[in-house]
Parts: C-alpha cells; sequence; structure tokens
C-alpha cells in the first residue's frame, strides 16, 4: 500500500510539477573589456537579482564572471568610447517570471572587478539580492546606489577621491563604510526606507549630519545632537568635512 501511494505520488508531481525535479545546467561566463582610449569612465551596472560583489583591483577596466542558471539572463554588456569618455554598460536581464512552484535551482552570481587605474563615475541597481561592494581602492569620483531588496555592504574605507555620494535603499539591511582619511569634502545623500543601516564614520575629519527621520530611530552616542543636526568632534575644526543628508523611514540608524 505504501509503495503505490509512493508511486502515485511521484507521478502526479512529474506530471503537474515537473519544474520541481529539474534542474539546469548553470552556465559560466568571464568576460573582460579593455580600457581602450578613455580618460575617464561612466559605468552602469544594472542587476535584478542575486548574489553580487563588485570590487576595484581589475588589470582590465572590467573583469567579471557571471554564473547563472537560465540562458534568458546572459548578461548585457556594451562598451564604447566617444571623446576619451568611456561608457560601460552592464545589465542582467530584468524579464525574469518565477511561477508559484518554480522551485528550480535559480541562481544568479555575479564577481565584477573594475579598473582603479581612472576616473570612474559609476551608477549601481539592484532590484534584489545580497550586494558586496568594495571600492575603496577606486578612483571613483561620484558614487551612485539603488537598492531594493536585501542586504548591501558598501565598502569605502580608505577613497580620497570620491566627492559625491548617493545611496537610495529600499528594504533590508546595509553597511556603509565611510572611515578613512578623506583629503577632500564629501557630500552624501542618503536615503533608507524600511529596516536596519549603519554608518561608520571617520574620525579624523569633521562630521555633518542632516536627517529626517520617520518611525525609527537613530542610535547616535558618540556625535554632538542638536535638533535634527548630528556633529563629531572634529566638525569644523578639519579642512574637509564629510557632509551627509539622511533620510530615514522605518527602521534603526546607527551612526557609528
Amino acid at each position: 500500500m505504501k509503495r503505490k501511494f509512493f508511486f502515485l505520488l511521484t507521478l502526479f508531481t512529474l506530471c503537474f510539477f515537473p519544474q520541481l525535479v529539474t534542474a539546469e545546467e548553470l552556465i559560466i561566463e568571464n568576460p573582460v573589456i579593455e580600457v581602450g582610449d578613455a580618460q575617464v569612465v561612466n559605468a552602469t551596472i544594472e542587476v535584478s537579482f542575486g548574489d553580487i560583489t563588485l570590487t576595484g583591483g581589475a588589470t582590465k577596466l572590467m573583469e567579471g564572471e557571471f554564473r547563472y542558471s537560465s540562458p534568458e539572463w546572459k548578461p548585457l554588456i556594451s562598451y564604447q568610447v566617444k571623446n576619451a569618455v568611456g561608457e560601460l554598460n552592464v545589465e542582467i536581464p530584468t524579464n525574469i517570471n518565477f511561477s508559484l512552484f518554480s522551485f528550480k535551482d535559480k541562481k544568479y552570481k555575479t564577481i565584477m572587478h573594475l579598473s582603479d587605474d581612472l576616473p570612474m563615475n559609476l551608477f549601481f541597481k539592484v532590484g534584489a539580492g545580497k550586494s558586496q561592494l568594495d571600492l575603496a581602492s577606486m578612483e571613483l569620483e561620484t558614487l551612485s546606489i539603488e537598492a531594493g531588496i536585501g542586504e548591501m555592504v558598501i565598502g569605502l574605507e580608505g577613497n580620497t577621491s570620491l566627492s559625491r555620494l548617493n545611496v537610495k535603499i529600499g528594504v533590508g539591511e546595509a553597511t556603509i563604510d565611510l572611515r578613512g582619511k578623506w583629503t577632500q569634502d564629501l557630500d552624501s545623500r542618503i536615503i533608507s526606507g524600511l529596516g536596519q543601516v549603519t554608518i561608520l564614520l571617520p574620525q579624523n575629519i569633521g562630521v555633518k549630519v542632516e536627517t529626517k527621520r520617520g518611525i525609527g530611530s537613530i542610535d547616535a552616542s558618540n556625535l554632538n545632537v542638536s535638533g535634527n543636526i548630528y556633529t563629531n568632534q572634529q566638525f569644523g575644526k578639519t579642512d574637509s568635512t564629510l557632509n551627509i543628508y539622511l533620510e530615514s523611514g522605518i527602521g534603526k540608524v546607527n551612526l557609528n
């Protein structure tokens, strides 16, 4: 009786939910993009979902590894140079549909290395997933980040070139590391919807954080508070200043 039951259960599964028992072969790509004649690069990276690691340290403009389990998820990469300005675009397609019973081994893992050797304006957008951005070594001029749902770590400790930072986070947890010896002013705008955001602040330069808070809390025990303005002991005493406009919705913000 039990044997017949399991036979019928297996047959039912194969007939009505074949996606539960099939798995697509993992596809691996390792694209490399040369710098060419560019003196500065505008880079746009848009990721629908998955785990992504983005760092500096590339010997070329870009060196990547893309691991994905559906052919339609092939990354779209383009690069052109005009008047010494390079335009790099990397997109993981957004036409991804999951059915209610789609329990296949759906995976997308991306590792990308970008050049440290030329000025770059970087725009990074992720829909859902886990993002690890280690960008301290890069010669970034501006950095804009938009995240939908997931976890994100933005590592900028020790970066000395960045002058403008914009971060918009929807739902999830994020850590933004701004520690280091900044040699110029940095203007930052950080917006958080729902979740927890931790901002690691430098100790050697002045810091000013202007806040607009919704339903949530701000932990800034090491900073001076005056209304909605938070400053550190070095504020007004150093040549460079880290200016942050922080808007938080629901959740907690840690200013360390």
